[in-house]
Formats: structure tokens, sequence, C-alpha cells
């Protein structure tokens, strides 16, 4: 099952926060079997 077989409305939302270049998405990517997570980057 992929991220576009899912209804948007019934995605689960994960949120790991870190430093930058921690390893969050290598993380996210190994946890679901995918090769590519989206992110976003949030300044102060």
């Amino acid at each position: 099952m992929g991220l576009q077989d899912t209804a948007s409305g019934e995605r689960i939302h994960i949120g790991f926060f870190g430093a930058r270049n921690a390893g969050k998405s290598s993380l996210v990517n190994a946890v679901t079997g995918q090769a590519l997570s989206v992110v976003s980057v949030r300044t102060r």
C-alpha cells in the first residue's frame, strides 16, 4: 500500500523534531519501507 492508495483524510501524520542532519528522514524511510519522505523545514 502506498501513499497514493490512501485518502488524505485517512493518512496518519507523524512529526519528528530535531537538529538538521540527525537522520530523521532516514528513520522514517526505514520504518515505512519507502525511499522518500516528505519533509518540511521550519525556522524561527
